[in-house]
């Protein structure tokens, strides 16, 4: 979990996490990434993955979706 001390504000930056904070947000997201959701067979990438296939699929082989 973050807290305020994994921030800094900087002028031109904004707020930022610190780069230790910025590691250990990586590899836990990393960690979250390879977790396969119950009862699944994928992994979280492998869904995104996934998802983002078939969103390609149907731009490239059906053009626009007009849901109305």
């Amino acid at each position: 979990m973050l807290s305020p001390e994994d921030f800094v504000v900087s002028k031109g930056k904004g707020c930022v996490l610190t780069p230790e904070s910025f590691e250990r947000y990586l590899q836990r997201y990393e960690e979250w990434m390879g977790h396969v959701p119950g009862g699944r067979e994928s992994t979280w990438r492998e869904l995104l993955r996934h998802q983002a296939e078939a969103v390609k699929r149907f731009i490239v082989e059906r053009g626009a979706s007009h849901p109305f």
